[in-house]
C-alpha cells in the first residue's frame, strides 16, 4: 500500500516516471503476495493478466491498475491505460460485481480513452454502463453522471450527431451548475 500511496503522490506533483515505477512495484508486491510469494513473469500463461488468474486477485491490485491507467492516459499512452483500465475492469466486476461504482469509475475512463482514439462505438458502450451505475447510486442528479453525460455528448459530437451531443451537454451543465453554481 506504500509504494501505491507513493505513486499517487508522486502524480500529484507531476512527476509521472517516478510515480509509474511506484506504481508498477506495489502492483508487483500485490501479485507477489497473493502468489504465494512466487514471482512470476507477466506472460508466463499467455491470458495477459499478469501471471495470475483472476481468483487470486484483489480489489487492491484493480486500484492500482486503476490509477497506472490514469497516469497513461494522462502522459498520452492511451494503449497502456486502456490495457490497465481493461485488467482493473475484468478484476473489478469479477470481484465487486457490475453495479459497483469501482467498475462505473474504469468505464468511465476507458469510455474517454476510446472517444479519444476515435472508436465511438466502444466508447459510449463503456460511457453508458458508467451512467446506468452510477445513475443507480446516486440519481441522475450527480456530478459523476454529468461527468459521464459529458463524455456521451463528446462521442456524439465525434458522430457527427451534434443535436444529440448538445442535449447531453445541456444536462451535463444543468447538473453541474446546480451542484457547483454559476461561477465555479
Amino acid at each position: 500500500k506504500a509504494m501505491h500511496l507513493m505513486g499517487a503522490s508522486r502524480g500529484a506533483h507531476n512527476h509521472i516516471i517516478e510515480e509509474m515505477s511506484y506504481y508498477k512495484e506495489a502492483l508487483r508486491l500485490k501479485r507477489l503476495a497473493l502468489n504465494g510469494g512466487v514471482e512470476k513473469d507477466n506472460n508466463d500463461d499467455g491470458d495477459g493478466n499478469g501471471g495470475f488468474d483472476i481468483e487470486n486477485s484483489s480489489v487492491s491490485i484493480s486500484d492500482t491498475l486503476h490509477c497506472m491507467g490514469f497516469s497513461y492516459d494522462y502522459t498520452g499512452d492511451y494503449q497502456s491505460a486502456l490495457n490497465c483500465y481493461e485488467e482493473a475492469l475484468n478484476i473489478r466486476t469479477h470481484l465487486l460485481g457490475n453495479d459497483d461504482l469501482r467498475v462505473a469509475e474504469t468505464l468511465h475512463n476507458k469510455g474517454a480513452i476510446l472517444c479519444e482514439e476515435g472508436d465511438c462505438e466502444g466508447s459510449m458502450e463503456c460511457l453508458d454502463e458508467a451512467f446506468r451505475i452510477r445513475k443507480l447510486h446516486h440519481g441522475e442528479a450527480h456530478e459523476s453522471c454529468a461527468d459521464t453525460q459529458q463524455w456521451m455528448g463528446n462521442v456524439m459530437r465525434e458522430w457527427g450527431d451534434y443535436d444529440e451531443a448538445l442535449e447531453y451537454f445541456k444536462v451535463a451543465l444543468k447538473v453541474k451548475k446546480a451542484k457547483l453554481g454559476k461561477t465555479h
